[in-house]
């Protein structure tokens, strides 16, 4: 069998995160065919489960090897999203979200390109990974998808460096903040890099010296050729000067000290691209402190000049009429949008964007690749498809309309007028007008459920449940500043949909109950005394418990707890942040008949907490998992669970930091009777793993059959067997599978594990 490295993101995830030990979890995996859902309009959203777009980075790739060129969307506070091209006709896409395409890629940080440095045919990837420019080798798998080689080194380093005379080797900087350009510069036939220095001011040619050295195709040898490239520097102003050598950055100008050295702070959106046919290429650079973007055209080869050299900037740059007008920093992505193999032009804010949603501009090319000619198009392309409801997403599924099938409620923080600064939160309603289990909808029947988005909410999160002992639902409502309004069901009964009506404050024994920051409200019987009362989530690590204290027909809290089972969930040092926004859902995650606490963090992985279900409110809880079905969404998970489908088993959708929601399918049905396999009880390794991988057990693992599972990640089942439980322990020979990441699956008559492994040929 031809070796292959198909590399997964779980592989790298598990050294970023405390991924899912081996435990008696149900294992959810992007849902395959998803519901289709319709906005209020009755317009189908094609991508509606990719997840909002604040920022997003575009690329072109054939990603499932047919020839035709796909799109490729990196947002960098949700993820990659992978669009298949279904169509054939010239100038007319169809593009196709795969959720599950994303598990080809590492974790990406920073940026995303795609360019074939090898010159093998197969597009390779490039991101920020372990340097500042980090390329993985990329190969088709044997499923025809693009995946990309972990172990891709080059002079033994996992990214690009370069000896110095000094300093010995150092990495091919790329500021935080910058997005980097690369093509072949000088024309040798291998790929060049290029970035902005240190302090922002000069453009580093990183150039690539393979074959020069006449090294092989895989190799690539950096030599830093030039410090100022395109004779050019930049200080904290719109006019970049031209005609500069190295070493002469003048002595005035905005942002800089008398000696001239730059003082302020670098932030730059390089793009090189021909826009003048002339075959040296000239660059659009975006700039942190406008929201407009530079042009500037080089002159080498049109008045045959040795170097590259800038001769014209338009400062603000237009075509045919139309500007650059988005949130700072704004980059261009020269990718063919419409299919037509001519090169258009998309804008976005390289910085976040959270609250804002206008973050793109598309611009057409109407003339040619060579010849181009960009006429502005939309503001929305791909943005209008997706499901948005503003920063912070806060999903909730309920039965409103009482007919049996879960319904989708999605509160949020809302958006920020940009004109105003005034930012606006209203709730979504989207009824599920399913008519079967394989015909699955969801309809938008209101942008603003209970018209609250004149009262000025920060941050909707919603709960229901019967709060005041009269048989129906009622509704409470958490906001950013730490309160909660409870609005009382008059509807006439149970059974039929609910009225909201008569806000009141939620208040506990000392007046205004307020927790810190973002109240995310669940109700729950949690000392099953009868009386469904409050577990609350909030910005600071912590879960409240307010205890039900109200008669029937009343409702009355006291707060017991602000720390409620000894839960902390402190993963905000993994993102610099002092925020974690623990979000908790409690109930059924499968058919177990078990009840378990979930907890969304900002971390964008999922807690599962155990041990609360007896009514006994002073325990500790028990974490069982830290990144629950190895779920990761980036940045501020929120959980709620349903069967949206009607099929007994469970959906999941989880809302992330920039407005939009992800759909999780639970993979298979658990025993009634399993029991949680304890830590050390099952062993899987060596993990990776090459052609074999062991699993061993301990006696107490029960008697009769052990069965063993391993499946793709796209569900897809590659091995099932069964061994005598007495033996305690198995091999499986995965010589023949392709190289990846996939699900491990142990069963017995009454327990059950499961845990991601990776095949690395």
């Amino acid at each position: 069998m031809k070796k292959k490295l198909l590399y997964l993101s779980l592989c790298l995830l598990a050294g970023n995160h405390s991924f899912a030990q081996i435990s008696g979890e149900t294992l959810y995996l992007p849902y395959g065919k998803p519901p289709l859902v319709y906005d209020d309009n009755g317009k189908e959203l094609a991508y509606a489960w990719a997840g909002a777009l604040r920022n997003p980075q575009f690329a072109n790739v054939d990603f499932n090897k047919d020839g035709i060129q796909d799109m490729v969307i990196f947002e960098p506070a949700s993820g990659v999203k992978v669009l298949i091209n279904t169509s054939k006709v010239k100038g007319q896409p169809h593009y196709v979200y795969h959720a599950e395409y994303a598990n080809s890629f590492p974790v990406i940080n920073g940026y995303l390109k795609f360019a074939d440095y090898n010159r093998d045919g197969t597009p390779d990837l490039i991101y920020r990974g372990y340097s500042g420019i980090t390329p993985l080798r990329g190969f088709y798998g044997d499923d025809s998808i693009l995946h990309f080689d972990p172990t891709t080194t080059f002079s033994g380093y996992r990214g690009l460096y370069y000896l110095t005379g000094g300093s010995g080797m150092v990495n091919a900087y790329v500021a935080p903040n910058d997005l980097p350009a690369m093509a072949d510069v000088d024309g040798d036939g291998d790929l060049d890099f290029l970035s902005y220095d240190l302090n922002g001011i000069g453009i580093c040619f990183y150039r690539n010296c393979q074959v020069e050295d006449k090294l092989p195709k895989d190799s690539i040898t950096i030599c830093l050729k030039d410090v100022c490239w395109g004779k050019t520097s930049q200080f904290n102003e719109r006019n970049i000067r031209m005609g500069v050598y190295c070493g002469t950055t003048g002595t005035t100008c905005k942002g800089c000290d008398n000696s001239g050295a730059k003082t302020t702070h670098s932030g730059n959106a390089l793009t090189l691209l021909d826009m003048d046919g002339d075959g040296d290429y000239d660059m659009l650079d975006g700039n942190v402190s406008f929201p407009d973007i530079q042009y500037l055209k080089n002159g080498k080869n049109e008045l045959s000049y040795v170097r590259d050299s800038m001769i014209y900037e338009d400062t603000i740059w237009t075509s045919n009429g139309v500007g650059i007008n988005l949130p700072l920093q704004p980059a261009a992505y020269w990718v063919d949008v419409d299919n037509d193999t001519h090169t258009d032009l998309i804008f976005s804010p390289f910085v976040p964007n959270v609250g804002a949603k206008r973050c793109l501009q598309y611009f057409r090319n109407m003339g040619t690749t060579q010849h181009p000619n960009y006429v502005y198009q939309s503001d929305t392309i791909f943005t209008s498809d997706v499901i948005d409801a503003g920063a912070g997403a806060a999903p909730t599924l309920y039965d409103y309309n009482k007919d049996g099938k879960p319904d989708l409620f999605l509160g949020s923080e809302g958006f920020t007028d940009p004109a105003t600064g005034v930012t606006k939160a209203a709730i979504y309603y989207f009824e599920n007008t399913s008519t079967s289990p394989t015909s699955l909808s969801f309809t938008m029947r209101s942008r603003d459920f209970l018209n609250l988005a004149s009262a000025n909410l920060i941050s909707s999160s919603l709960a229901f449940g019967d709060l005041d002992g009269d048989g129906k639902d009622d509704l409470v409502i958490g906001r950013a500043d730490g309160t909660m309004t409870y609005f009382h069901n008059t509807a006439a009964t149970g059974n039929t949909q609910p009225i909201f009506q008569n806000p009141t404050p939620v208040t506990d024994q000392s007046g205004t109950a307020k927790v810190r920051g973002y109240a995310a409200p669940f109700i729950y019987d949690l000392n099953k005394d009868g009386k469904n009362d409050l577990v609350v989530g909030c910005q600071l690590a912590t879960l409240y418990y307010y205890k039900n204290t109200g008669g029937s027909g009343s409702v009355n809290f006291n707060l017991i707890t602000d720390t409620l089972g000894g839960v902390v969930i402190n993963d905000y040092a993994a993102k610099g942040d002092i925020y974690s926004y623990a979000v908790p859902y409690i109930g059924k995650i499968d058919n177990s008949n078990k009840d378990y606490l979930l907890i969304g963090s900002k971390n964008g992985t999922i807690y599962r907490y155990d041990n609360f279900q007896s009514g006994n409110t002073n325990v500790k809880y028990i974490r069982v998992d830290s990144a629950y079905s190895s779920i990761y969404v980036r940045d501020r998970a929120h959980p709620t669970v349903g069967d949206i489908d009607g099929d007994g088993s469970y959906e999941m959708i989880v809302g992330n930091e920039v407005g939009g929601l992800a759909l999780y399918k639970q993979y298979y049905k658990t025993f009634i009777s399993a029991q949680q396999l304890a830590n050390g009880d099952i062993k899987i390794f060596p993990n990776p793993a090459n052609n074999m991988i062991n699993i061993s057990w301990l006696p107490s693992i029960g008697n009769g059959e052990v069965h063993i599972t391993l499946i793709s990640v796209t569900g897809q089942k590659m091995y099932d067997g069964a061994i005598d439980a007495s033996r305690t322990n198995a091999q499986i020979d995965v010589s023949g599978i392709a190289s990846g990441t996939y699900y491990c699956i142990v069963r017995t008559t009454d327990a059950q594990a499961s845990s991601p492994v990776c095949i690395m040929h």
